[in-house]
């Protein structure tokens, strides 16, 4: 009987590991496969969205950085007005021949604005208001005397000051920080 007994032990043995599964056949086995699955997504998905967050915010720290050494680069004069910006430009004006507020006076002027030409939106800018620019420009000259405008000095103590401020008025994507005169030439013809 003892052996009997072991047979059918024997017996229910092998049923028993027939019947049953691996454990990750299991319904159990299964939904814990899910969810270390859906934890792994969602780790996954954080971890990336942090490094995506981290690039931008780094740009965006790279381009305020930027922009402030372009502000520190600009060195000032005795005038508190800049003298010389690393990326400069300037947007050169069409020559004008005006009359001066003297009788007989004349002016023939090429007048360039200087601005720092990393501001996109401000080249843009004043590529699309070139001719209301030189309207504002053109009415300041003409509304000086010849002995406001005859001299260096005048024209930096007077001309310059006014057509800067004045242009830099109407920009809205920043501001020209110098005024040129590449030619720069008074006529005066006495009227009888």
């Amino acid at each position: 009987m003892d052996e009997d007994m072991r047979d059918r032990f024997d017996e229910d043995e092998e049923e028993v590991l027939e019947t049953s599964q691996p454990f990750f056949q299991t319904l159990i086995g299964k939904i814990v496969l899910i969810a270390i699955a859906l934890v792994v997504v969602v780790l996954a998905s954080i971890l990336v969205s942090n490094i995506v967050y981290n690039i931008r915010n780094g740009e965006r720290e790279a381009e305020e950085a930027r922009k402030l050494r372009n502000q520190q680069e600009m060195e000032v004069g005795m005038d508190n007005q800049p003298l010389l910006v690393k990326h400069s430009k300037t947007l050169l004006l069409d020559p004008m021949n005006l009359n001066l507020d003297d009788p007989g006076a004349y002016l023939s002027v090429e007048v360039g604005l200087a601005y720092d030409s990393t501001q996109k939106d401000l080249e843009y800018e004043l590529s699309k208001r070139k001719a209301q620019i030189l309207s504002i420009v053109r009415f300041i000259l003409e509304s000086n005397t010849r002995d406001q405008v005859d001299t260096v000095d005048e024209r930096n103590k007077i001309l310059k000051p006014k057509i800067l401020n004045r242009v830099n008025e109407i920009l809205s994507y920043g501001k020209i920080y110098d005024i040129y005169f590449p030619a720069f030439t008074v006529q005066y013809s006495p009227v009888n």
